[in-house]
């Protein structure tokens, strides 16, 4: 009897976690009959290290552990899905142990090189999963792959991850164990290990093929993506829905990484102290920018009065030289009203945006460098203020009782996520006020932000851009328009219909229901 139980101990023992942690209800997700056991070990070697990555990413405070959701998860509702699209039994079964990132648990959705972090719960995500690089977008394409706008997703092919503002894509071969990171303006390799690889000529007469990509062991490229992080090789950057963050602001010069490096990462990593340090970085990168805004304001008119310039001088030039026809002619001098007024208009705000700079900046200095550490202070109050604000108005909503204003249980859900990050987020801004709090008594003592600047918060004076004599010239150039019209020859319908459309449409904005004559 002994004996049996050790046999059966042993032999449970030596099967793979993955098999003894399977769901307990096979029916309810894909079939696996097709799938053989290597294969299946494949897969679930994509799940484990998806999930290290994942891991990895909360470790270095990019990701709130709450937003990672592991399999196994049913996807039975997505059968007929999976059917239409023909996707592969192993990417189905993929599917249903990969673990998800739910963005608005986890704080982000940027992931790595420009994608984001996709769903495959989602039958939206599934569909775009077949065209990850809206290569086929408006094209009416036909399921023969080796046809020049045939589709290219293989049924057993999956993206990993999903594209961002344009960047990079993981895509996985289910048969072949492979993955390719490919940029989709590029159309070329970002897998760190392939950089200097050579890609082979295409053999596809298939535009969208990515078979001559460089391309490696799946295994082997999600091990190293764990190895770029702690390396610091790849440093975590928010994504295009994340909107402009700590992370996307400070991620492209080098500050992340000198963080982390300075907080002890990987193996000895104080990560409170690293999201104190990111807010005090991000507030002192902001006090500059507000430091130097009416200089940088100033300067961008005077670029765009350039411009202009050019543009007048090149137009003059074409019709000294450059015409031939009546048509090209009356285009042109159509062309240099329309310039002149713009000259006008962008030289005029030059001139305001430089007395701006005399009024608030003498010297061309905004703000005296000594009042540093009070800029970043009041950058930071403002943020534990504006944080607290949004905090009182979701604890509110979420107080409410149904019947005074319903609240969908959806949006709760998702009013509760973005709680939950907002108290952490919030602790981590107090925790950096104080640290600015105790470094300005030190530095600037007996001063306060508004005694140095003059200024109550880090807001310069309104300046409105509409100028005293926009009015006037808006209605100068809608009567040189007219008087233009007025001299252009009645066969020249192109060049009369441009004037007339800009004329109806300059009336409109300044108020004026005069017809034209």
């Amino acid at each position: 009897m002994l004996a049996t139980i050790l046999t059966l101990l042993i032999m449970s023992l030596s099967i793979p976690l993955w098999q003894r942690y399977q769901p307990h209800s096979p029916s309810s997700n894909p079939s696996t009959d097709s799938i053989t056991p290597q294969q299946k070990a494949r897969l679930h070697e994509i799940a484990d290290l998806m999930s290290e990555i994942y891991e990895t990413l909360v470790a270095m405070r990019y990701l709130d552990p709450s937003g990672i959701q592991r399999g196994p998860h049913n996807l039975t509702a997505l059968a007929s899905h999976f059917t239409t699209l023909n996707i592969d039994p192993a990417v189905q079964y993929l599917y249903s142990i990969l673990p998800y990132i739910d963005p608005a648990a986890a704080g982000h959705s940027g992931f790595l090189h420009g994608g984001e972090f996709t769903d495959f719960r989602d039958a939206e995500r599934v569909e775009q999963g077949r065209d990850p690089f809206y290569a086929l977008y408006g094209v009416e394409t036909v399921p023969d792959y080796d046809s020049e706008d045939g589709a290219y997703m293989r049924p057993w092919v999956t993206p990993l991850s999903q594209l961002g503002n344009h960047g990079s894509v993981i895509l996985y071969d289910a048969r072949r164990h492979l993955i390719w990171m490919i940029d989709q303006e590029g159309w070329s390799t970002t897998d760190l290990a392939l950089r200097d690889v050579e890609e082979r000529e295409p053999v596809s007469v298939n535009r969208n093929s990515f078979e001559h990509i460089p391309h490696r062991d799946a295994g082997e490229v999600l091990r190293d993506v764990v190895r770029w992080y702690r390396a610091l090789d790849e440093v975590p950057t928010g994504g295009e829905s994340d909107g402009w963050d700590e992370w996307s602001a400070l991620g492209d010069d080098g500050s992340l990484r000198e963080l982390y490096l300075k907080h002890g990462w990987p193996d000895a990593f104080d990560g409170d102290a690293f999201e104190v340090d990111v807010a005090r970085a991000m507030a002192r990168m902001q006090a500059e920018e507000f430091a130097t805004e009416p200089l940088r304001v100033a300067q961008e008119h005077r670029k765009s009065a350039e411009r202009v310039d050019s543009w007048l001088a090149r137009v003059r030039d074409q019709l000294r030289e450059g015409v031939q026809t009546d048509e090209e002619k009356w285009g042109a001098r159509w062309e240099i009203v329309r310039a002149m007024a713009q000259a006008a208009h962008a030289n005029e705000l030059v001139q305001l945006a430089e007395h701006r700079v005399r009024d608030l900046c003498p010297g061309n200095v905004c703000l005296q460098p000594q009042g540093r550490p009070l800029w970043e202070l009041q950058y930071l109050h403002q943020e534990v203020e504006e944080q607290e604000t949004r905090l009182a108005e979701l604890d509110e909503q979420l107080s409410e009782a149904p019947s005074e204003q319903p609240v969908l249980d959806d949006d709760r859900e998702q009013r509760n996520k973005e709680r939950g990050l907002l108290m952490r987020k919030l602790a981590v801004y107090r925790t950096a006020y104080e640290a600015a709090r105790l470094e300005a008594e030190q530095q600037c003592p007996g001063q306060t932000f508004q005694s140095m600047t003059g200024l109550e918060r880090l807001q310069w004076p309104a300046w409105r851009i509409e100028y005293p004599g926009q009015r006037a010239n808006a209605l100068q150039l809608l009567q040189d328009a007219r008087e233009l019209l007025a001299q252009v020859p009645d066969d020249l319908q192109r060049v009369r219909a441009q004037i007339s459309d800009f004329i109806r449409w300059q009336e409109a904005m300044v108020g004026n229901s005069e017809e034209t004559d």
